[in-house]
């Protein structure tokens, strides 16, 4: 594709807004070219949005490893002649929470897309139904939570709190491992997470909708129910960013380091993966309050 060749892999690193306009515009196009082959093609909506997804997953193939590449090459390890060992160009911060951006970024994106889609019903009323599944079973899943006393306080906060801790982790462990074997898993976790997201929040906008046509109490609806899951989503969803870039960089230090240098990848790889697992110990805490 034309769109990405001309991406500039430095200028994306360095300035985010360009980063997203870049994607979104990828995003559209992508979409709407879907959208084109289904309808005048096969004659039908895009009943199937795994699709689209696949589509944006391979589209961010092309980009995000040329980031965590760029990463490197921004802020290196390198020999230090005078120490006589191997040493990172920047803090730890600084070499990795540029990645971490760009994975908000596109979390963020998809999100927005998705809500679109499904609001307007861009593809057909039937878009977003394995998403809509899903939600159905976190609903059951949450209903089965609330269920413990928390006046129980052995049975009540720390069973929810390792139920909600375990799966999270899992999930975190999973991102992780995906990212070092393949990125695409990681990226397509991600993504179907963010999809889940952006429709839960169309069903919100429509409901409130059939009350209104006021566009602002609309959204002013859809905005309540998000900051009413904020609290602990922030953490969990931090928590397996977290855990992809772990993988990320563990996969990008195998493939340009050896010896000494890769254990301080290594190192960084475990670091950022401990700080994803405080996130969700964190995120879990609050939800089974």
């Amino acid at each position: 594709m034309v769109l990405l060749e001309v991406f500039n892999v430095k200028k994306a690193y360095n300035n985010k807004i360009y980063f997203a306009l870049y994607v979104a515009i990828l995003m559209i196009v992508s979409a709407l070219l879907l959208k084109y082959l289904f309808l005048y093609i096969y004659g039908g909506d895009v009943t199937h949005n795994y699709f689209l997804l696949l589509v944006w997953v391979g589209i961010f193939m092309a980009i995000i490893p040329k980031l965590f590449i760029e990463a490197e090459e921004v802020c290196p390890i390198n020999w230090h002649p005078i120490q006589k060992k191997w040493v990172e160009g920047c803090t730890f911060i600084e070499r990795h929470k540029d990645i971490l951006f760009i994975f908000v970024i596109l979390s963020i994106l998809i999100t927005i897309f998705f809500f679109t889609i499904c609001y307007f019903n861009v593809f057909g009323s039937n878009f977003g139904a394995p998403q809509k599944q899903e939600i159905e079973k976190i609903k059951e899943i949450a209903t089965s939570l609330s269920g413990y006393a928390k006046s129980d306080i052995g049975g009540g906060f720390w069973d929810k709190f390792s139920i909600i801790f375990a799966q999270n982790t899992k999930i975190s462990i999973l991102f992780f491992l995906l990212s070092v074997l393949e990125m695409f898993g990681a990226l397509f976790l991600l993504s179907w997470n963010a999809s889940v997201f952006g429709v839960w929040l169309s069903e919100i906008a429509k409901q409130a909708s059939q009350q209104t046509n006021n566009i602002i109490l609309i959204l002013s609806t859809s905005a309540t129910s998000f900051l009413g899951i904020l609290p602990h989503a922030i953490f969990e969803f931090s928590g397996f960013f977290l855990a992809a870039i772990a993988g990320g960089i563990l996969a990008i230090g195998i493939h340009l380091y050896k010896d000494n240098a890769l254990l301080l990848q290594i190192k960084d790889s475990i670091l950022v993966l401990l700080a994803g697992l405080v996130c969700i110990l964190i995120g879990a805490i609050i939800e089974a309050l």
